[in-house]
């Protein structure tokens, strides 16, 4: 599938003020009518402009840096998901197709990675790196199934992360 939204922090930052772009693809295999199992990666646009200024060395001298990176694509995730049908698993498949709407309940795991660029620590970028961190998912699938086929997804999730990755 073909994913494309928003995405926004649910804390700290104006919830709409901050809303930027993400797409993103995913496989999905159907275990069984209630129960499915995926890999997605998404890709999130100019989201480095909700970072904090980061702490860089010049020397001995410690100073903020303003650390937004000068890349369009500056964050990613990448994981594995299950989901569950709720429809399916407490009201049971149907013989003549799919429901018009479903709900699925989604929970996943994977890998994060901001793309920090030296050049938003220019002239002090020695040291400057990109940060990998382990990050978690959960949330809805709201399925319009527009067909046996084609199915269009509100999928409103949350991506949980530590702030102060690790390198």
């Amino acid at each position: 599938g073909v994913d494309g939204g928003a995405t926004t922090p649910l804390t700290g930052h104006a919830f709409f003020g901050s809303m930027r772009g993400m797409f993103g693809l995913h496989i999905q295999k159907q275990v069984s009518p209630a129960f499915a199992v995926g890999a997605e990666g998404m890709l999130m646009v100019n989201t480095s402009s909700w970072n904090n200024p980061m702490v860089a060395y010049a020397g001995d001298t410690e100073f903020y840096a303003n650390g937004r990176s000068s890349t369009a694509i500056d964050r990613a995730y990448f994981g594995m998901y299950g989901s569950v049908n709720l429809f399916n698993l407490i009201g049971g498949v149907r013989c003549d197709g799919p429901r018009f709407f479903d709900i699925e309940i989604t929970a996943g795991a994977g890998w994060g990675h901001n793309f920090n660029s030296p050049q938003a620590f220019a002239p002090y970028a020695y040291g400057v790196r990109d940060q990998n961190y382990f990050m978690t998912k959960a949330g809805l699938n709201f399925n319009f199934n527009l067909s046996s086929v084609f199915t269009l997804s509100l999928k409103p999730s949350c991506l949980l992360y530590t702030s102060d990755a690790a390198d």
